[in-house]
């Protein structure tokens, strides 16, 4: 049975189709008139036949030569003609055509270039525009890690998208990915929990547009952690509902620092290596660790150590229950050098870190 408009496929057990004869050089000729091409592919065998005073024929043949030409060359040999065969090295010959060699390859191509559908839960950090009509999107997803996709026709009025690619939603996603591509395409999204409700208080807006920040900067692309997924979802839900800003950024910022693994030591000078004891730490614009007295750079910023400990301990259980319990004093001291730490590590400014110090 032919599909695809004159092709049929069959396997190494071929059996002659009735009415159908081979003439001197191994040519099926059916009773119709119609030469029958054979192209073999692994185990399988291609039949392609084309009327040769077709329409369609004499229009493809003569912009498809040069490429079948070279098609045919790289399988070594002489180059087939209608009028020389082409020898398999069996004993039976193939005559092949400009034309059907160009659409075997084309077939083979399109398969090379298929794109698998991936599906994932993401966090949307942020948007920007490409084009008129495009948006490309940065996600932070569940399994894939960070990356970045674009969105065709996002901006459209009538886009497919509608407010699910809003900064900040968490989201369900499908993408079409491709090797060796930084760009992702987007095929549809699902929002699963909007936090567009934070935008009222805009103190919590700006500490949900630090996290945002934050993750962009300090997070590697294409590397999956499925922990700091889960902090910056346990986080923007607690902004969300709490409407407190210093305790969920301090438990942010200490987690980041710690999973990122260079969370500093809060018992002891990294200068001289001295135990703090019962004496303040200090920190200057740049710092990575606490100094003591005598190692302070100049401009430093006192900190009193009980109070990091304290942090420490609290850090260590969920955010939710630690939001229940009073706030402990010191906490935006804590939160301040800790996103310090998190600014010297990124190698530039935080303009939300900035914009906080005022109203956070």
């Amino acid at each position: 049975m032919f599909d695809g408009g004159g092709k049929r496929r069959i396997g190494t057990g071929f059996q002659p189709l009735s009415g159908q004869s081979q003439d001197a050089h191994g040519t099926k000729t059916s009773s119709t008139g119609m030469s029958d091409n054979i192209f073999i592919v692994g185990a399988a065998v291609n039949i392609i036949w084309f009327p040769q005073n077709s329409r369609k024929f004499s229009q493809a043949s003569g912009r498809a030569c040069s490429k079948a030409c070279n098609c045919l060359n790289q399988c070594g040999g002489p180059p087939a003609t209608a009028s020389r065969p082409r020898d398999c090295g069996q004993g039976a010959t193939f005559p092949f055509t400009p034309i059907t060699a160009c659409v075997t390859f084309s077939i083979c191509r399109r398969v090379d270039i298929r794109m698998p559908l991936r599906e994932t839960e993401a966090i949307v950090l942020r948007t920007y525009r490409l084009g008129e009509a495009d948006k490309i999107a940065s996600l932070f997803t569940r399994q894939l890690g960070r990356l970045r996709a674009v969105a065709r026709g996002a901006l459209r009025p009538k886009s497919r998208y509608g407010g699910t690619l809003e900064p900040l939603s968490y989201v369900r996603l499908w993408v079409f990915e491709r090797e060796n591509r930084d760009l992702l395409h987007l095929n549809s999204v699902e929002i699963l929990e909007s936090f567009f409700d934070m935008q009222k208080d805009y103190r919590v807006q700006l500490a949900a547009q630090y996290l945002a920040e934050v993750g962009e900067r300090l997070l590697p692309e294409r590397e999956m952690n499925e922990r700091v997924f889960r902090l910056l979802l346990a986080v923007l839900r607690a902004l969300k509902h709490s409407g407190e800003v210093n305790r969920p950024l301090l438990y942010f910022d200490y987690w980041m620092v710690r999973l990122g693994g260079f969370l500093p030591d809060f018992d002891a000078c990294a200068g001289c290596g001295r135990t703090f004891g019962e004496d303040d730490g200090y920190y200057a614009s740049g710092s990575e660790a606490l100094f003591c007295r005598d190692c302070k750079p100049s401009g430093a910023t006192k900190i009193a150590v009980a109070t990091l400990s304290m942090v420490q301990a609290a850090c260590r259980q969920p955010l939710d229950q630690w939001l229940k319990e009073k706030p402990p004093a010191g906490s935006r001291e804590a939160r301040l050098f800790l996103e310090e730490i998190i600014e010297s590590h990124t190698e530039k400014k935080l303009i939300s870190k900035k914009m906080m110090e005022e109203e956070v």
